[in-house]
């Protein structure tokens, strides 16, 4: 079941809804644009598996006014989409809804993860540069038809979309008895069930105006140029799109730096996504998968070694509460100046187990909190279900849409980072104009105390090294960001015992050393030499202490 969800002059959005079908932990915004004569209720059969892995939206158009160009009506459609998604989209495109994709991307490809198009192509009608397309004299003759005779003429286009399907793969009788049921319902309940029959044919016929004058070669080869993945699927018995398109295609964007992927779907036809939807599925999957980026092997066991500590972190994490709940203090006193940003739109870069992004949610609804490491966001999506929205990734690569982000709030994860710059470039492209970063990082005396202590026993790393102040502070020149402060401190937690320390530092998944070797496991004689070195810091009190070497930084992106 769909539910309207976002509506403009032309178009209106609606979000999958079956709760029994949908997976908490799919994230990943897909939209599917239908064809010619359909509207989105055309794939209702085929959204449930998709549920399982995205986060699904289908598109309706509702009016197409004469003064509007293709061009402009896919416009609207992208500006009402883009602005209410929190990372790039995959878009799925059916026919005649694969152009209108293929317009959204070329308009604006920072919002657009992919694109999968299916049964489509960029010249309707045949060409020179296009000659496996259909001919001019076939479509002209079926546009007569209709204009004549709407109803001859939909039951004409019903008739070659049933066409070629093999009976090895697929039973026609059923097939022919889904599209009649459809089309039974597209009559009772119209998506525009205010406008006249006339109206609704007057679309129908703009629509094929836009299939006669369809040119989009130069566009699918600009994407392809601009390393947008297209993966292009065709049905071999395919009556409206000929299987041959996807040789020409290939060909065309074959020097790109992403190549179009171009597949074709063994006996199926015109309506392959009712027929050959696991085969459908698994590209779509592939193409998802494509679009991450993978971690680095060091950050790979960062994230392994916090997913393990989700269920402990926080009893444990004492300073991390300090520095955090310091830095939210600063988030707040800047956003006391600025009452005109009543609910902005917050990341929580390094989320952890979300207790900071729910705090943060009590100060704006549009709240996302973003990690590295899956358990935490399991756990965190558990405890916190009034967050609305979590993702899995990389600090240094989101998939979050471009200046749509007014906040970004990062505590005590950007040191597992290897370089600022790059970091602060990616964040300085999601922000809006105006936009700010807190962040609370760590510096090279962190753990110091263990550090000279282990130093005494072998000299191999056991505790992180992180930029210095001064090194950050050389990053942050040659970034774009407007430094409003940056300041630097020690804060400490204290101790009976090492081994109490090193027992807080796995419970927080802080154990692992990166750019080097894992440190064996201490044996029992380099434990009792271990507690010894760091006798040599105890306090007066007899207290052992840890520092935390605490790095505060807020910069700001010029409005």
């Amino acid at each position: 079941m769909t539910v309207a969800w976002l509506s403009n002059d032309c178009w209106q959005i609606n979000a999958y809804q079956e709760r029994y079908a949908m997976s908490a932990d799919a994230r990943q915004p897909l939209l599917l644009i239908p064809g010619w004569s359909c509207d989105a209720r055309i794939f209702d059969s085929f959204l449930p598996g998709l549920a399982q892995h995205f986060v699904v939206y289908t598109a309706d158009l509702i009016e197409a006014p004469d003064e509007y160009s293709f061009t402009q009506l896919c416009d609207q459609l992208a500006q009402l989409f883009f602005q209410h998604i929190s990372q790039p989209a995959i878009l799925f495109g059916w026919s005649l809804g694969g152009n209108i994709a293929v317009e959204m991307a070329v308009k604006q490809p920072n919002y657009v993860a992919a694109l999968q198009l299916l049964a489509c192509t960029p010249q309707f009608v045949a060409s020179d540069s296009l000659p496996a397309a259909m001919p001019a004299a076939t479509f002209n003759s079926f546009k007569q038809l209709f204009a004549r005779d709407a109803v001859r003429g939909l039951r004409r286009f019903d008739q070659l979309q049933l066409h070629g399907l093999s009976d090895e793969l697929g039973n026609i009788s059923a097939l022919a008895e889904a599209l009649r049921y459809y089309r039974e319902l597209q009559q009772a309940k119209p998506i525009m069930p205010l406008a006249s029959a006339q109206t609704r044919q007057s679309c129908l016929r703009r629509g094929l105006d836009f299939l006669a004058e369809m040119n989009q070669l130069d566009a699918w080869q600009a994407l392809a140029a601009q390393s947008v993945r297209i993966s292009y699927l065709l049905a071999e018995n395919d009556a409206l799109v000929n299987v041959e398109l996807a040789n020409q295609l290939a060909g065309l964007t074959a020097a790109a730096p992403i190549p179009i992927v171009a597949k074709r779907l063994v006996g199926a036809n015109h309506l392959s996504f009712l027929t050959h939807t696991a085969e459908i599925y698994q590209q779509l999957l592939t193409l998802q998968q494509q679009c991450q980026l993978p971690l680095a092997a060091d950050k790979v066991r960062v994230a392994q070694s916090f997913s393990k500590a989700a269920s402990r972190y926080d009893a444990a994490a004492k300073v991390q509460k300090r520095v955090a709940s310091r830095l939210l203090s600063s988030l707040q006193a800047s956003l006391d100046k600025l009452p005109n940003l009543a609910s902005p739109r917050i990341v929580d870069a390094g989320c952890g187990t979300g207790y900071w992004t729910a705090q943060l949610a009590a100060i704006s609804p549009k709240v996302t909190g973003v990690d590295f490491a899956d358990g935490m966001l399991r756990y965190a999506k558990a405890h916190y279900p009034q967050v609305a929205h979590w993702l899995c990734d990389d600090l240094e690569h989101m998939q979050l849409v471009p200046g749509q982000t007014d906040i970004i709030f990062s505590s005590l994860a950007v040191q597992w980072c290897e370089s600022l710059t790059p970091l602060l470039q990616h964040w300085y492209q999601l922000l809006a104009p105006g936009g700010q970063v807190f962040i609370a990082t760590l510096g090279p005396k962190t753990l110091q105390e263990l550090n000279q202590s282990f130093q005494q026993l072998d000299k191999l790393p056991h505790v992180n090294q992180f930029l210095t102040f001064q090194q950050i502070q050389a990053q942050l020149a040659s970034s774009p960001f407007t430094v409003m402060a940056a300041e630097q401190y020690l804060e400490h937690d204290y101790y009976a015992d090492v081994l109490e320390l090193m027992h807080d530092l796995k419970n927080i998944g802080a154990q692992t050393v990166v750019h080097n070797q894992q440190p064996k496991p201490l044996n029992k004689t380099k434990l009792v030499a271990l507690r010894e070195a760091y006798q040599s810091f105890a306090q007066a009190d007899g207290q052992l202490p840890a520092s935390y070497d605490v790095i505060y930084l807020q910069l700001q992106k010029p409005a």
